[in-house]
């Protein structure tokens, strides 16, 4: 397993508890939490508030089997994402990495995006679950995810990345030229990798932010932990990513 690819299933599990939790679920492992379809079928009411039909508790693969496909047919159906066509049932039964990985990733989209394009998002009983630390991004300054060795399969597109560095770069040239002092950001790794885009972002919505951390490499960590806590503590943006993760990507 590389680092990258343990990274986001990291994030990814992260953000499945986050949103379980608001029912006093959660699953340990990427690979078997599905596998039966009761939490697969929980997490998607929570992301839409709706009820998924025809799930019971299986007694054996064949009832497993079923109540993923039923949820497939209900992300199918609410127009959750179009790309399930390539998943099957027997894949996320059989604990198929690659294919989970996708579908999540397709959910995490759809949250995110119906969150921002919905004003009464932020009172909802669903935590906001949007990646601190940008690496793959989505477009929303501080949400993104760690990517796959293989973007292909859960990657996102140039232009989405493009326009997501736009939003970053606009928010940075926001700021007094005192503050503003930092390159054109160029991607979602090295330039994130210290921590000081990061807290330029953070002072682009608080002016009043000052970062008490030392400068040099010895502090690269300690300033990106101090940017994770801050967004969690003052904007109640849930932390998916480990700072170590975001100082080690490659």
């Amino acid at each position: 397993m590389t680092t990258s690819t343990s990274a986001q299933e990291r994030s990814f599990l992260k953000w499945i508890n986050a949103h379980l939790a608001t029912r006093g679920e959660e699953i340990s492992d990427l690979k078997t939490g599905f596998n039966d379809g009761l939490k697969l079928a929980l997490l998607l009411e929570v992301i839409s508030g709706k009820h998924v039909p025809g799930i019971k508790k299986p007694k054996n693969r064949i009832q497993q089997i079923n109540n993923i496909s039923q949820c497939l047919h209900f992300i199918s159906a609410e127009e959750i994402t179009s790309h399930v066509h390539g998943v099957g049932a027997e894949d996320i039964c059989d604990g198929n990495m690659k294919i989970i990985l996708a579908l999540i990733f397709r959910l995490i989209l759809h949250k995110q995006f119906s969150s921002n394009n919905d004003p009464s998002s932020s009172s909802s009983t669903s935590p906001s679950t949007s990646p601190s630390i940008p690496k793959n991004s989505h477009p929303d300054s501080h949400s993104s995810l760690p990517s796959s060795s293989h973007p292909s399969s859960t990657g996102f597109s140039q232009k989405t990345k493009n326009q997501v560095l736009a939003q970053i770069n606009s928010r940075l040239s926001s700021l007094p030229n005192s503050r503003s002092e930092v390159s054109i950001v160029t991607n979602f790794h090295k330039d994130f990798q210290n921590g000081k885009i990061l807290e330029k972002l953070i002072q682009s919505h608080n002016p009043n932010f000052h970062s008490k951390i030392g400068e040099g490499n010895l502090y690269d960590l300690e300033r990106v932990k101090n940017g994770i806590e801050t967004l969690d503590r003052e904007y109640g943006v849930v932390a998916l990513v480990e700072p170590e993760d975001v100082v080690q990507c490659k």
